[in-house]
């Protein structure tokens, strides 16, 4: 029985330091092993607010098992206020199966394998904490993995419903890694494939702290512990729930002023005209069309947009 904090230092082969805040609370009776990871985009407050709390709440008496907790993996980008990515190497951080170190790794690929080995090795669930970066607007959402073993997707969607939160979205591991669903190689689809039952729960806009929305964040999480037996209390359920499945983002072609013409929650046909991107005299420069029928659950609010960034975040409409 134990609770303990400490910052996990680690160096790439060019002495350049990693560190990971990581918050440990272990019950004096056996149970399941949960690590919690908060801050994997820096900007991303309520996330690491709520990884915070949960630390400071739980009490070894209380718990069955152990919870270990991130509160901040991308501590360089949430110091410097930066919105998705690793400074170091202006690369996604917390993405792909870096279990073995890739040949001239840079520094998110060691970040993400010391993460892999040191701290998710021998867990039995895992939750990534999301919430709305500096140019996201969104509904609050968790998403889960389907891999195609019942076992390991019942346990994925348990906790996900656990989270008591409005929208809860599916996505195969195994569908296509493109531009639009980049999501495919996020930390949580990979821990799946492992065998290990996993959530992206998202509440919260445009990088900004809010209370109520870290609330969200930690009464999910406490569902959680509560669904899988770390809490020997009953799941709290206080909200209808829709079941989608996420089909993808829409990624900007160029660089440019983006006007969108839809807002979040809005129905889009395929090929129906949801934006365009101007320069800076305002002449359109491309009109953007929906690539598929869908609902959008985030979007990007900032008027500039860089060639490659999501404009609008799509889940199937409901029905379909």
């Amino acid at each position: 029985m134990r609770k303990d904090n400490f910052y996990l230092e680690f160096t790439t082969d060019q002495q350049e330091p990693i560190t990971f805040p990581i918050g440990i609370v272990e019950g004096a009776k056996p149970g399941p092993t949960i690590a919690i990871v908060g801050g994997v985009h820096g900007a991303e407050c309520c996330g690491i607010a709520a990884a915070i709390e949960l630390y400071q709440d739980l009490n070894p008496e209380d718990i069955c098992g152990k919870v270990i907790i991130c509160t901040c993996f991308n501590k360089e980008a949430f110091e410097q206020h930066m919105a998705f990515f690793v400074p170091r190497d202006m690369k996604s951080p917390l993405m792909g199966d870096c279990t073995e170190l890739p040949e001239n790794a840079t520094y998110s690929e060691y970040m993400t394998h010391f993460f892999q080995t040191k701290v998710l090795d021998g867990i039995d669930y895992f939750v990534e904490l999301h919430g709305g970066d500096v140019p996201e607007g969104l509904v609050d959402f968790v998403m889960y993995p389907l891999t195609g073993n019942k076992e390991i997707d019942d346990k994925s969607k348990q906790i996900a419903v656990a989270y008591d939160i409005p929208f809860v979205l599916h996505l195969p591991t195994n569908t296509p890694s493109t531009p639009g669903t980049k999501v495919t190689e996020s930390c949580f689809m990979v821990m799946a494939s492992k065998g290990i039952p996993a959530l992206l729960a998202e509440t919260g806009e445009f990088g900004l702290y809010n209370s109520n929305n870290a609330d969200i964040h930690l009464k999910g999480l406490k569902n959680i512990l509560r669904s899988i037996g770390i809490l020997d209390e009953d799941v709290i359920r206080t909200k209808e729930q829709k079941h989608r499945q996420y089909v993808g983002s829409m990624r900007s072609p160029l660089n440019g002023l983006w006007y969108p013409f839809k807002s979040i929650g809005d129905i889009v046909k395929k090929d129906e005209l949801v934006g365009k991107i101007a320069d800076y005299f305002g002449e359109t420069i491309i009109e953007i069309h929906a690539p598929h029928d869908g609902e959008i659950v985030a979007m990007r609010n900032n008027l500039y947009v860089n060639i490659g960034h999501a404009m609008y975040y799509l889940i199937e409409p409901e029905g379909k």
